[in-house]
């Protein structure tokens, strides 16, 4: 993974590499199939800022109190560009090359106590492919689709966030379907967070905790006051 920018515009990219004897569902049919598979895979994530507004003063009482970075109120309009070549055992092959962007809008600071923190994000994308996979679970089949997402500040460090996936390729029999939907309630501080989840598309939800920095050295105050 690495990071690098051209003038204004921010980016970031990741590739990895793989090979595996994998089990699964078939594309075809319930069964489970077997069969060796050879991946590589490359992504570029850029974001070019339109507005970019003021954070909050860089304080633990303010711009850190609920969160471990500064929230910068703005708008950007976000892209991606990825691909995927795969290699089966059994002789099959596929390739896609998947292009997305849309915007995004921060609004708010999430530093005050209520609603001062919303971001608004809305993302297309299209993809191309040729060959297919032997498999279900990467097999590219919702080749144009649009999501929209919203992470909201309820009251303190109380966050909701929701989003939906839908399939707008006119020429798929699954035009239309949500193809993929999740919620998450969060209790967000500086150096941690907890949430609730639920993905009702996958049936699936859970609980969620995550560690934000292990090397803070700032003076804890007004957690546990501390002078390094």
């Amino acid at each position: 993974r690495q990071a690098f920018r051209w003038g204004k515009l921010s980016n970031s990219y990741i590739w990895r590499v793989g090979v595996g004897n994998y089990q699964a569902e078939s594309f075809s049919d319930n069964n489970l199939t077997e069969s060796l598979r050879a991946n590589f895979y490359g992504s570029i994530n850029s974001s070019y800022p339109i507005w970019r507004g003021t954070p909050a003063p860089l304080t633990p009482e303010k711009a850190y109190r609920y969160s471990p970075s500064p929230i910068v109120p703005g708008l950007s309009f976000n892209t991606n560009i990825n691909t995927l070549l795969a290699a089966y055992g059994d002789g099959t092959r596929q390739t896609t090359i998947s292009l997305s962007g849309g915007p995004a809008l921060t609004l708010g600071t999430f530093s005050k106590a209520f609603l001062d923190y919303t971001e608004l994000s809305l993302v297309g994308g299209i993809t191309y492919t040729q060959g297919s996979s032997p498999f279900a679970f990467d097999q590219a089949i919702d080749l144009g689709t649009l999501g929209i997402g919203i992470t909201q500040q309820i009251a303190g460090p109380l966050v909701l966030s929701a989003g939906v996936g839908v399939n707008v390729d006119s020429n798929s029999e699954f035009y239309g379907d949500v193809i993929n939907s999740n919620f998450e309630l969060r209790w967000q501080r500086r150096s941690y967070d907890f949430s609730f989840y639920f993905n009702p598309y996958e049936s699936m939800g859970g609980f969620r905790f995550r560690l934000h920095d292990f090397d803070f050295e700032g003076t804890g105050v007004p957690f546990v006051p501390y002078s390094p």
